[in-house]
Formats: C-alpha cells, sequence, structure tokens
C-alpha cells in the first residue's frame, strides 16, 4: 500500500511540475513577443523623430533662423613611453560646441582633423614632446 502511495504521489507531482513548467514557457514566449513589438515600435518612433527634427532643422533654415554648432574635440597627446602620460591624456579629453557661421559649418565634416601640430614651446621650455589634436566630433543645425 505504501509502496502506491509513493507511486501515486511521484506522478502527481511530475504532472504538476509539467503543467507549471509550460506554464512558464508559454509566458515567456509572450514576453518575448512584447519585447520585440516594443523594440519594432521603439525603432518606428526614433526614425519618426528623426524626421521631424530635419524638418524642424530645413524650416529654420528656410526661415533663416538656423544656428550651425560644431563640436569640436580637443586632446593633447605626448611622444612616450610612458602608459600614464597616455592614461592622464585620454582623461584630460574635452569636447566644446561653438556656434559657427554656415560657410564654415559646410566646409567642415565630422572626423575633420583641424589642428594636429607639435607643441614648439613645450619642447622648448618642458623638454616635453606632444601636440593638440582638435577634431570635429559632431555638426548639427539648431
Amino acid at each position: 500500500m505504501r509502496c502506491a502511495m509513493k507511486k501515486l504521489l511521484s506522478f502527481v507531482i511530475v504532472i504538476l511540475m509539467i503543467f507549471v513548467l509550460s506554464g512558464c514557457a508559454e509566458n515567456d514566449e509572450y514576453l518575448e513577443r512584447r519585447c520585440e513589438d516594443l523594440r519594432e515600435e521603439i525603432s518606428v518612433l526614433e526614425d519618426e523623430k528623426t524626421a521631424l527634427e530635419n524638418e524642424i532643422a530645413d524650416a529654420k533654415v528656410e526661415n533663416g533662423t538656423a544656428k550651425y554648432i560644431i563640436t569640436f574635440r580637443i586632446k593633447q597627446t605626448h611622444f612616450t613611453l610612458d602608459i600614464g602620460e597616455h592614461l592622464k591624456d585620454s582623461m584630460n579629453e574635452i569636447t566644446i560646441e561653438i556656434p559657427v557661421d554656415k560657410e564654415y559649418y559646410d566646409s567642415l565634416s565630422v572626423g575633420d582633423t583641424i589642428n594636429d601640430e607639435f607643441r614648439m614651446g613645450s619642447l622648448i621650455m618642458h623638454g616635453s614632446f606632444g601636440s593638440w589634436k582638435v577634431t570635429v566630433d559632431n555638426k548639427e543645425i539648431r
């Protein structure tokens, strides 16, 4: 009698586990589908946002109220084998947004190097071998 009870109890436990696990699988599938739907919706909304921003920028250009902003990235580089000096240079990198006129805005592209000259004064005064690197990081019309 005890053996039959144990078998029955084991059978009931196995059946319950199957129901519980199958319920989780359906819920996981629902959540995956919902996440994918939300990702698609986010993508559509981001595209709409970009289109609206472009329309606004175009309207400002037509009205003559556009502001042309260029973001410059400024970084000092040293010619050395000292890793600490290279880390310091990377950590001291800055970006600056500057309003410019349309002609200058149109003449530059993202990634252009504005200045990458050797710093002669630092070499003469401190024995430091390095340069400033100024590049165009971003362009936008506001």
